[in-house]
């Protein structure tokens, strides 16, 4: 198919191969015809545990693996069974004393479905119930612990909407979301302690009362995005997405391969492709002349530079043609 150096931006499609995440664009180079790019995403690498999507402790057969501590005075407990779901209890108080205990879920929670990489397996939120009977916490915060850093993470909730009964509760794992930790938070320092979380935990700040107050935990679950799963039927997982940045829930929201058009008299050798990029990723780029043969790869740790990335192949001085693939490497 010719086409003209004119045209910036050809005709997209979208392709799902042998199961990895496949972005397809149409772009000519600076001679001759017409080549098809392509954007693939993995990861290179992955720790020797990952925790498991859509995961789920329901408490139906104990609490083994959940603990509680108390970061006051630094003592470990236990929890208990009561009808189906973990309880914690503050007990009857003769002099207000603060109480703060933290349920902890370890490897040996669920045969360690909650602790691992929660970036290589793409953990998108967390969903429990809480039940009160009768008093709220003075506080309530989801908490995630790196084993490489030992970084506590954590996200205020606020108090159960419901004071005699379960409220629900849905936290998405992303930095932008308010979660925090000591000394400071980016983004790059949460992604990176998100593939070694050693537990999880809620942490409940007793209420002012000294009265004896009870509370409850169930159907507590990490909830993956799937990579089967393509929720805005743009063609890509919803997994994909989430590794590249992209918004899954919208078919706009995708990373595309397309060339940079130059103006006639400032065509110079090579092909520069363009794809939009997010925070704290790093790419690779694969090029062949041939899509029978495999795409070695001619770049790699290319750093993010949101909102676009552009690289120049100035290798590609000849008639082509050639086949580009950008890979997200993490």
């Amino acid at each position: 198919m010719q086409t003209s150096m004119r045209r910036q931006d050809q005709s997209r499609g979208i392709g799902e191969v042998s199961g990895r995440r496949m972005a397809a664009a149409i772009f000519n180079n600076r001679f001759h015809q017409c080549l098809l790019a392509s954007v693939a995403v993995f990861l290179l690498a992955a720790l020797a545990f990952a925790a498991d999507p859509d995961a789920q402790e329901t408490f139906d057969s104990g609490t083994q693996g959940w603990t509680r501590f108390d970061p006051l005075n630094q003592k470990n407990g236990s929890v208990v069974n009561s009808g189906g779901a973990l309880q914690l209890t503050f007990g009857k108080q003769a002099i207000q004393v603060p109480q703060v205990y933290i349920v902890q879920a370890w490897s040996n929670a669920s045969s360690a479905a909650f602790v691992g990489d929660y970036w290589a397996t793409a953990i998108t939120s967390m969903t429990f119930k809480v039940n009160c009977q009768g008093y709220v916490p003075a506080d309530l915060e989801l908490y995630i612990f790196s084993r490489s850093t030992s970084n506590w993470w954590y996200r205020r909730l606020g108090a159960p909407t419901n004071t005699n009964g379960w409220s629900s509760y849905n936290v998405p794992v992303q930095y932008s979301t308010a979660w925090s930790v000591g000394g400071g938070g980016t983004s790059k320092k949460f992604k990176d302690d998100l593939k070694s979380i050693l537990w999880v935990g809620l942490q409940f700040q007793r209420n002012d009362s000294m009265e004896k107050q009870d509370y409850k935990i169930d159907d507590f679950k990490i909830n993956g995005a799937s990579k089967s799963q393509d929720s805005d039927g743009d063609g890509l997982t919803d997994w994909a997405e989430f590794m590249s940045g992209s918004d899954p829930m919208n078919a706009n929201s995708r990373l595309e391969l397309s060339t940079v058009a130059k103006p006639e008299e400032e065509q110079t050798e090579g092909v520069t492709l363009k794809w939009p990029s997010e925070p704290n990723r790093k790419y690779a780029v694969r090029r062949t002349s041939d899509l029978s043969l495999d795409f070695p790869k001619i770049a790699s740790d290319i750093e993010s530079t949101p909102p676009v990335n552009t690289y120049t192949d100035e290798t590609a001085t000849g008639d082509g043609p050639y086949f580009y693939k950008i890979e997200v490497e993490e």
